[in-house]
């Protein structure tokens, strides 16, 4: 999931925060931040950062390949909104939907995990999962057929 726009924004004012757990993290980023402000979304991203997008073959790798990554998706009226958190000193997960300004109905969603470096407390891993485009995924259509209790993402 992924911070965008640089500066300020009349859509969200915050307090800058100093979250340490990962989940205080996610929290300050998705719903306080809210995509409003790049640099104080990156401030929080180790050197050494691995930036894995399952939509993208390679990772981005280094906090210099995340930014231009995160820059260029800066697309006007996408907004991603963090659905649940789960809760984690190092390591986080959420799940997500993407809301596209003007556009009622089925939207994207995923699943983020990040994961902090245990002495810097930045972001060192993040690994965004969107679900399938098919619905539903083949192996999903069968595990469901096969074990109907089983939850969908």
């Amino acid at each position: 999931a992924k911070p965008h726009a640089d500066g300020a924004s009349a859509r969200s004012s915050f307090r800058t925060r100093t979250p340490t757990r990962a989940s205080e993290l996610v929290d300050y980023l998705w719903n306080k931040v809210r995509g409003s402000n790049l640099n104080e979304s990156l401030r929080f991203f180790a050197d050494n950062i691995v930036y894995e997008d399952f939509n993208f073959a390679a990772a981005f790798v280094g906090k210099a390949q995340v930014e231009a990554f995160l820059r260029e998706f800066d697309i006007p009226g996408i907004s991603f909104v963090p659905e649940r958190i789960s809760q984690g000193d190092r390591t986080v997960a959420f799940t997500w939907r993407v809301a596209i300004a003007g556009v009622d109905g089925r939207q994207i969603r995923g699943i983020s995990l990040y994961e902090l470096d245990s002495k810097t407390r930045k972001l060192a891993f993040v690994r965004d999962v969107p679900e399938p485009a098919i619905r539903p995924a083949p192996l999903g259509a069968l595990a469901a057929a096969l074990r109907p209790g089983l939850r969908k993402l």
